[in-house]
């Protein structure tokens, strides 16, 4: 379930300028779409001390780490994104979606902004709502879209696009879904321009082969360490 506080007023645009706060309000906080940095086979690793490293010097300055940069196939996903989130709630039957509201997690280190949220049911005492997660892509080439379209299971697209099903991953368990999808669009194709990877988290722990991790106690794990190392470095930041 997803604690209605939990999800903020803040919403993506296409203008920077509207942007403003939704960017300040994601400063110094762990999010799903870069998540994969801390999902190294052998633990947190340089990039994923790079990216935390990056948080705390967020957080201490008021700061963004990186500038945005604008390329074609930026561009292309913040063009197409939302119509394939349209034609996704179309051949899906659904009335309606709560679309791109920034979720930011309780614990206040992480957040993520899921393309959209669909709601199942609201529960009984009215502080939560039993969501399904929704993460659009519009890869920009047409080898990287069928490269994509031919992943059919979430084991599938973690082993063609791990930095995707981490941010699936996250997203789920930022939301408390149980269930999502995953849906990767190409506007020009004529047929064969949609590919929908059905996310259950039950499923997924349950497929798991003896020996291999579960990917949300994993997550969960790589998120406590993060969360430690962040915190130590901006006490030793603060205390020299």
């Amino acid at each position: 379930m997803l604690l209605k506080s939990k999800i903020s007023q803040h919403q993506i645009s296409l203008d920077p300028l509207l942007n403003e706060k939704y960017d300040a309000a994601k400063l110094g906080k762990f999010t799903s779409s870069e998540f994969h940095y801390l999902m190294a086979e052998k633990g947190i690793g340089s990039a994923g001390l790079n990216y935390i490293y990056r948080k705390v010097g967020e957080r201490m300055t008021g700061m963004k780490s990186r500038a945005d940069i604008s390329t074609p196939a930026t561009e292309h996903g913040l063009a197409y994104e939302r119509e394939g989130l349209i034609n996704f709630g179309k051949l899906m039957g659904l009335e309606s979606l709560l679309v791109q509201r920034l979720i930011l997690d309780e614990d206040g280190y992480c957040g993520g902004t899921p393309d959209g949220l669909i709601v199942l049911n609201e529960s009984v005492d009215g502080l939560s709502l039993n969501v399904k997660s929704v993460e659009i892509k519009c890869p920009y080439s047409f080898d990287g879209y069928i490269r994509a379209w031919k992943c059919k299971t979430p084991a599938e697209l973690k082993k063609e696009k791990p930095e995707w099903y981490w941010q699936k991953i996250h997203q789920m368990d930022l939301c408390g879904a149980l269930d999502g999808y995953f849906v990767i669009y190409m506007p020009f194709f004529k047929s064969g321009g949609m590919n929908i990877i059905h996310f259950n988290k039950v499923d997924i722990v349950r497929n798991i082969k003896i020996g291999e991790p579960n990917d949300f106690k994993l997550l969960n794990e790589r998120k406590q360490q993060a969360i430690n190392i962040f915190n130590e470095t901006i006490n030793q930041l603060t205390n020299e």
